[in-house]
C-alpha cells in the first residue's frame, strides 16, 4: 500500500507503526499551522476600558476565529480518519467504532468551547452570568468521554492487529518489517 493510500484511503488495514507516523505528521502540521498563523491577540489596554463599546470590541476580537488554522485542521481530519478507520480494520472492527471512541470526546470538547465563550462574554460584561450551569453532569460526561477516548487510543495505537486475513483484507506486515520480509 502506498503512502497516498495510507493517508487518504479508507480501505485495507494499517499497522501500528504507520498509524503513529500519520498521527505524528498530523500533529506536527497542526502545530506548525498554529505557530505560523497564531490566534488574534487583544491588547490588555482594550480589556481594561470602562467604555462598553471598547469591551465589546475586545470581546469580538477574542471570539474571532482563526480561519487558516480551521481550514488546516479540517484538511488534516481526512488523513487522521483514514488512518484510524484502517487501524480499526486491522483490529477486525468496523470504522463505526470511531464514533464510540471519538464522538463523546468531540461533543465534550465543543461543549467546553461553548462554556468558555459564555464565560468570556460574562467576564466582559456582555451578558448575564449563567448561574444554573450543571457542572456535575458536565464533569461526568467529560470523564466518560475521556475514558472512551483513552480506550480508543489503546485500541488503535497499542494493541496488535488481528492475525491472519479478515473481512477488511490480508494482514499487514508487523511493525518494523517490510512487505518482502513478511512474504
Amino acid at each position: 500500500m502506498s503512502w497516498t493510500q495510507k493517508l487518504f484511503g479508507f480501505h485495507g488495514r494499517l499497522n501500528r507503526r504507520d498509524f503513529w507516523l500519520i498521527v505524528l505528521g498530523v500533529v506536527l502540521v497542526n502545530w506548525l499551522s498554529v505557530l505560523v498563523f497564531p490566534d488574534p491577540f487583544v491588547p490588555p489596554a482594550l480589556m481594561s476600558e470602562e467604555d462598553p463599546l471598547s469591551r465589546a470590541y475586545a470581546a469580538s476580537e477574542l471570539f474571532e476565529a482563526n480561519w487558516t488554522n480551521t481550514i488546516v485542521g479540517v484538511l488534516l481530519l481526512w488523513p487522521a480518519l483514514a488512518a484510524s478507520v484502517k487501524r480499526c480494520h486491522d483490529r477486525n472492527r468496523s470504522g463505526v467504532w470511531l464514533a464510540a471512541f471519538w464522538g463523546p470526546a468531540l461533543f465534550s470538547g465543543v461543549l467546553g468551547i461553548v462554556v468558555r465563550e459564555l464565560w468570556l462574554a460574562w467576564a466582559f460584561g456582555l451578558s448575564s452570568p449563567f448561574y444554573i450551569w450543571p457542572t456535575g453532569p458536565f464533569l461526568t460526561a467529560t470523564t466518560v468521554a475521556f475514558v472512551l477516548w483513552l480506550w480508543g487510543l489503546v485500541e488503535l495505537g497499542f494493541l496488535p492487529g488481528a492475525p491472519g486475513a479478515n473481512a477488511y483484507g490480508p494482514p499487514v506486515p508487523p511493525d518494523g518489517e517490510s512487505a518482502a520480509a513478511a512474504a
